[in-house]
């Protein structure tokens, strides 16, 4: 965090995890030693994004900490196949386990040389990681605008593919593509007449106004959601 500006850190991507779970935030009660909380939120006050593995022992209720901290951006594991992987963590609510993406068979660096093929919520927590890179360096060279690490994680939740957990949860398999694209759309808000408000009149026109950040973003076409009851 001390060094963010020196080498240009946004991203704090942590494939680790405590035997303790936790089936809710671990702010204030965190197993590991020192309490990293503190420095979790200082590193968001810098913009930088902190990641973490949710952990591999198959409860669908409850995560590994530092992923269970609040401002941690939390991953859990999907099969290449778009179906969930048994063996990965998930909380019970989805607020508690933030993302999905693939950790089976993902081919990586291995610390002997050359490449080995590893799987785990630690090989998803680095695909995270990098995708909320690329997401961050296209908005900025795209309109110099630079994105908060809560920014990033919605963009990703809401432009993903839902992949439903045993317990019945969604959570996000992410698409970077899709995230793109998604943030050059412009904002369209209806001006009048008011929304929600019935009109008696015969003949209505319709105002809006249109805006964006993106040099590129333009409107195609508006779609208008009329109920004549």
């Amino acid at each position: 965090v001390s060094n963010s500006s020196v080498y240009n850190i946004t991203i704090i991507s942590m494939s680790l995890g405590t035997s303790e779970l936790y089936n809710g935030y671990c702010d204030g009660n965190y197993a590991g030693s020192p309490n990293i909380t503190q420095s979790v939120n200082n590193a968001i006050l810098k913009n930088i994004s902190v990641i973490a593995a949710t952990g591999n022992n198959n409860n669908k209720t409850a995560i590994a900490s530092p992923a269970c901290i609040r401002n941690v951006t939390s991953v859990t594991r999907s099969n290449k196949d778009d179906t969930p992987n048994a063996g990965s963590q998930s909380g019970n609510n989805n607020n508690l386990t933030d993302l999905i993406a693939p950790g089976s068979d993902i081919t990586s660096t291995s610390k002997n040389g050359g490449s080995e093929s590893r799987s785990g919520t630690s090989m998803s927590t680095p695909i995270i990681a990098g995708a909320f890179a690329l997401l961050r360096q296209f908005k900025r060279l795209e309109s110099n605008k630079i994105l908060t690490p809560l920014e990033i994680e919605n963009t990703f939740k809401s432009t993903g593919r839902y992949i439903t957990e045993s317990s019945g949860l969604n959570f996000s398999r992410i698409n970077i593509y899709a995230a793109a694209l998604s943030l050059q759309n412009p904002v369209v808000a209806l001006i009048s007449p008011t929304n929600g408000v019935r009109t008696n009149t015969s003949q209505t026109n319709f105002t809006c106004n249109t805006s964006t950040d993106s040099n590129f973003a333009f409107i195609s076409n508006i779609t208008l959601f009329i109920y004549n009851t």
